[in-house]
């Protein structure tokens, strides 16, 4: 009798995969039996979980972004590890921000393809910077941190209308579009946008990097592998920029000029003699080249013992007391950044601020306006200052806030203030003279009110360029500045194409500037202030109005700041 055959004595093999087939159609991959499908699921649920802390945490863009960037050929350098705001932050196994993440999964199949066209029209543009000798610039690396960055505002603002339609019972890419109809015409519009700011970022990095060393210690910028997106978009799509290398080096590209930041900064270097050991708050190294401007990246640092947390104090009463001469506003926590015991004003664009009437006229005149001080966010219930978290976290006691650390925040103030009125620094001489000259902004609405607007247009699925009439009709000025009504149709423009309404004025003028369009005698109520105008109706505060204690911002006019027609109900799934 003959005996088995080879291939009979041979262990069976589980058929190998073919990675090019679907998986759904690999050997080996069946779904299990429906006694063990509960297990599985719950596999698979923690494979989502750890898949997802493989992201961003670690500095690195989310997984689901991975297949935009082409990293699995091995060519270029990957994005550099090293702080970067996360795309999503999901703890293990919580379902709210899995709902985020399969949402903005969703956003990202919508857009992938038009992503990918936009990414094809950056790296042609970065390999002709690189052949004309820019090395600040990868040919792959640099657009596909465009891309990612691109990618994560889309998914941001369109995150609301993906969780709905995950929501639903329909397909949710179906119920996507039928939520909203322009989805497809608003997003060839916003990368249209998104494309010509990068072309225009590519441009400016090559053009400047032969400066940038003077604001990295003497250190050549290397090719830019992630582009992070710091503050509100404005002006079809531009915004402030961090751009960090492969090795973490890191620079700040503001577009637009820091002409109203320097003229601030003469005033500190005017008061610096009076601060802590003669070292008071100034703007970081800066590079203004008219257009835009580079910056020095800082870093956020602890705070090492309590005399560090009086200087500490001590710097922000003297920034107080300069903020408040020069009627500057909007100074909240991303706009100042505190190390140490040093504090670094980053944005100082809204100085010179209209006087405006209605209840709230007192609050808006005092130092409550500048946005230093603690206060509270009426929707949201968040300090928005940069010296509220920062006590937060410090966890002094009362009596230590009451008793030490107020009164070093006065002294700074009253020191400061009392060098200004001596030396008349903000009424004439170099700084009065430049701070006149310069364009600042005028802060129409609050920009909660335009957060809130934007995300009411979205929930409504008001996203096409036709839907602009309506929105401008829905829009109601607000009741203690109806001159500013004429804004709306400008407002609402930005506002269905993705951006923050942003609008300039200069020193004594009426007129107000929304990019190339010039609109004139707008502010009827009072033009804005020359530099003498704001000193000399600038009031010396009380003490207790210079208190740490949190107040809580009057809520603004929910009909200036919102619709007229209630927003569509979100469904529960919604988590932003």
């Amino acid at each position: 009798m003959e005996g088995p055959g080879v291939h009979e004595l041979a262990p069976r093999r589980r058929p190998v995969a073919d990675p090019r087939r679907p998986r759904r159609h690999r050997p080996g991959l069946r779904r299990p039996a429906r006694g063990r499908r509960r297990r599985h699921d719950a596999r698979l649920h923690r494979r989502r979980c750890r898949r997802h802390q493989r992201g961003r945490h670690d500095g690195q863009h989310h997984p689901s972004l991975e297949r935009l960037t082409d990293r699995s050929d091995g060519r270029g350098p990957r994005r550099a590890a090293g702080p970067g705001r996360p795309l999503v932050q999901t703890p293990t196994l919580d379902p709210a921000a899995l709902a985020v993440q399969d949402a903005d999964e969703l956003t990202l199949r919508v857009c992938e393809e038009p992503l990918r066209r936009v990414r094809r029209s950056w790296r042609d543009a970065a390999a002709a910077h690189v052949a004309h000798g820019a090395r600040a610039i990868h040919d792959r690396a640099t657009p596909d941190a465009l891309t990612i960055t691109a990618a994560a505002e889309l998914q941001g603002r369109l995150r609301p209308l993906a969780l709905a339609a995950l929501a639903g019972r329909d397909d949710p890419v179906r119920g996507l579009r039928l939520a909203a109809p322009s989805l497809d015409a608003h997003l060839a519009r916003r990368l249209g946008i998104l494309r010509a700011a990068g072309d225009e970022l590519l441009d400016r990095l090559a053009r400047d990097e032969a400066l940038l060393p003077v604001l990295t210690g003497g250190t050549p910028l290397g090719p830019v592998v992630a582009v992070d997106g710091a503050g509100d978009p404005h002006a079809a799509g531009r915004r402030t920029s961090v751009l960090r290398d492969d090795a973490g080096t890191g620079v700040v590209l503001k577009p637009r000029s820091l002409g109203p930041d320097l003229a601030i900064d003469l005033v500190l270097a005017s008061v610096e003699p009076v601060a802590p050991g003669g070292a008071g708050p100034r703007l970081p190294p800066t590079i203004d080249r008219g257009t835009h401007a580079w910056q020095r990246l800082v870093a956020a640092g602890p705070c090492p013992d309590g005399d560090a947390e009086v200087r500490l104090l001590e710097r922000a009463g003297v920034l107080l007391a300069v903020l408040h001469a020069t009627r500057s506003g909007d100074v909240h926590a991303d706009n100042v950044v505190l190390t140490a015991d040093h504090v670094v004003p980053i944005d100082l664009e809204c100085a010179l601020q209209p006087t405006v009437g209605g209840p709230d006229a007192d609050r808006r005149r005092g130092v409550e306006r500048t946005g230093l001080l603690p206060h509270l966010d009426p929707v949201h219930g968040r300090d928005l200052s940069p010296l509220g978290p920062w006590l937060a976290d410090r966890d002094a006691a009362p009596e230590r806030v009451r008793d030490v650390l107020e009164p070093a925040l006065l002294r700074g103030f009253d020191a400061a203030w009392e060098h200004l009125v001596a030396a008349r620094t903000v009424v004439d001489g170099p700084a009065a003279e430049a701070l006149a000259a310069a364009p600042v902004r005028v802060v129409a609405r609050p920009t909660m009110a335009y957060d809130l607007l934007l995300a009411e247009i979205v929930t409504s699925g008001a996203l096409g360029a036709d839907d602009a009439p309506a929105v401008r009709a829905r829009l109601r000025p607000s009741g203690d500045r109806p001159d500013l009504a004429p804004l709306a149709r400008h407002e609402a423009d930005d506002l269905v194409a993705g951006d923050v309404p942003l609008f300039t004025g200069r020193a004594g003028s009426t007129d107000l500037r929304h990019g190339t369009a010039l609109l004139s005698g707008v502010l009827r109520a009072g033009a804005v202030p020359s530099p003498a105008e704001a000193a000399r109706s600038a009031d010396r505060p009380r003490p207790d109005e210079l208190r740490l204690v949190p107040r809580t911002s009057p809520s603004p006019d929910r009909r200036a700041a919102t619709m007229v027609r209630p927003p569509t109900p979100t469904p529960e799934r919604r988590t932003s």
